[in-house]
């Protein structure tokens, strides 16, 4: 129902449908023959978020909001009961929005996935008849990280697990040589309680220890991959190519650490992996002949063994570096991998056996 008044138009009550998806709406616009402005209620039962995320260069809906955006002000509030992005669940979305001179900012944003949340904010340059470009932060607790690689078209994620993420990334759309090439970012996350899967790079790794042989009937541990407890570390995205820092990896069989690169437009990771057999079954696993030892300054040196990763995200190539070979000169990414893993085992005490007080999650002491 709409009703005019010289330069008011009121908009009682407005609906859309887009396939099965509904949006209704109650708001107002002023000074419409000027510079309009509106302000608006927004609220769907249910919502496909793919029709404001555009798969190509354009949205369904991107005429829309080019309009809103483009040559009038706009100020809104908007909530989703139920939304789906390439078949993950979003509920009780909830988010402000506000466009002018054809950008929108949306912040906050905020809604749940499972028993996980997310919550972060946005803002969208929508130029007349071209891609947009957005910078985004965001921060999701709790959520499992399956759907989350299944929304970015990953069907058999590398690993399982509960996902904490903390971070920012930007993109444009514009560029002639892809959105992925301009990303750019920086982003820490966290992954509890998973399981690397039979074509991740860690499992291969488990595969080359003969771990399954030597740990049969004493640890979950298989061909298909190997569980573990806290895995953490920071992606900083520079024009496309993500910086893998700081990454640890800790479980009842041994800690990992790596240092590299992965190219997101070309899929292709370029990473040094250290392992060293430092949990429940270190006396069965010090005799694996793939381990040899490094001297940490003036520490006791401890057993590791170092992995080449190259290759696709979901299938890389995992290849055994002789000991020999990398410690006659640690440099590069072996060095940076074998620097974490320092850190990382020779943690005051305190910290690797917290208080009694302390988090009992099993990432506290990352």
């Amino acid at each position: 129902h709409i009703s005019f008044e010289d330069d008011h138009i009121a908009i009682d009550r407005g609906t859309l449908r887009i396939a099965d998806s509904r949006i209704n709406a109650i708001g107002d616009i002023r000074g419409w023959r000027c510079v309009p402005r509106s302000q608006a209620v927004v609220e769907s039962p249910s919502l496909d978020l793919a029709l404001l995320i555009p798969e190509g260069e354009r949205s369904p809906v991107r005429g829309a909001m080019e309009a809103i955006s483009g040559n009038a002000k706009l100020a809104a509030t908007a909530s989703v009961k139920h939304a789906r992005y390439r078949g993950v669940p979003f509920d009780e979305v909830q988010a402000t929005v506000n466009g002018a001179d054809g950008v929108l900012v949306v912040d906050p944003i905020t809604g749940r996935t499972g028993t996980g949340t997310l919550a972060g904010q946005a803002r969208i340059a929508l130029p007349q008849g071209k891609p947009a470009s957005v910078e985004t932060s965001l921060h999701l607790q709790g959520i499992a990280v399956e759907p989350v690689f299944q929304a970015f078209g990953i069907k058999e994620p590398p690993f399982t697990g509960v996902l904490k993420l903390d971070g920012a990334i930007s993109g444009n759309g514009n560029d002639p040589r892809g959105t992925a090439r301009t990303l750019n970012g920086n982003v820490r996350v966290v992954v509890e309680k998973g399981y690397f899967q039979r074509l991740s790079a860690t499992a291969k790794v488990v595969r080359l220890l003969d771990l399954p042989r030597l740990l049969a009937g004493k640890a979950e541990v298989s061909e298909k991959g190997m569980p573990f407890d806290c895995m953490s570390g920071r992606v900083v995205v520079k024009n496309g190519i993500a910086e893998i820092q700081d990454y640890r990896l800790d479980s009842q069989i041994m800690k990992m650490t790596a240092a590299g690169t992965y190219d997101i437009p070309n899929d292709r990771y370029n990473m040094v992996m250290v392992v060293t057999p430092f949990g429940s079954y270190e006396s069965i696993l010090q005799s694996i002949p793939l381990f040899g030892k490094l001297f940490a300054g003036e520490r006791e040196g401890f057993s590791t063994a170092f992995f080449e990763v190259k290759g696709p995200l979901t299938d890389p190539q995992v290849t055994w570096q002789p000991i020999k070979s990398v410690g006659s000169g640690l440099t590069g990414l072996a060095q940076l991998a074998f620097d974490v893993m320092k850190n990382f085992i020779l943690l005051p005490k305190e910290v690797i056996a917290p208080s009694e007080k302390a988090s009992k999650s099993p990432c506290s002491a990352q």
